[in-house]
């Protein structure tokens, strides 16, 4: 099968958990039955944890829409940063013409949507 050649994260809040409850006030639903109470496993669990501790992840194209803004901008673009930083290969695609439904529906209708899609995995297949 070979390594990963990259890595597409679509409208995703559970980056960093701690941040998300931040922000949020706290957690609640399908977070709380993911993540749970306890902050310790939010730190673990986080995807933010190990982008801040490791190196040699494959490109990233991370998408965020409006919905919740602004969390899911903030929490997109810190884990980008942290990606960044580490030295991954980064693209951010700000969907926030979009709602979380819709920039999963755009992929294969929406121009926009699809063109950064395939540009990112054009990248990452050459």
């Amino acid at each position: 099968a070979g390594p990963l050649r990259g890595i597409v994260a679509n409208d995703v809040q559970a980056y960093d958990m701690v941040a998300y409850a931040s922000i949020r006030g706290g957690i609640d639903g399908v977070y709380l039955q993911a993540f749970g109470q306890n902050p310790d496993n939010w730190i673990k669990w986080s995807p933010v944890t190990y982008a801040r501790q490791s190196s040699g992840f494959p490109p990233f194209l991370v998408m965020y829409s409006r919905s919740h803004r602004p969390r899911r901008a903030i929490v997109s673009v810190a884990f980008a940063r942290e990606l960044r930083r580490r030295g991954t290969n980064v693209t951010l695609f700000d969907g926030s013409r979009y709602t979380h439904g819709s920039i999963a529906r755009g992929i294969g209708d929406s121009a926009e949507v699809t063109r950064a899609l395939d540009n990112f995995l054009r990248r990452a297949y050459r």
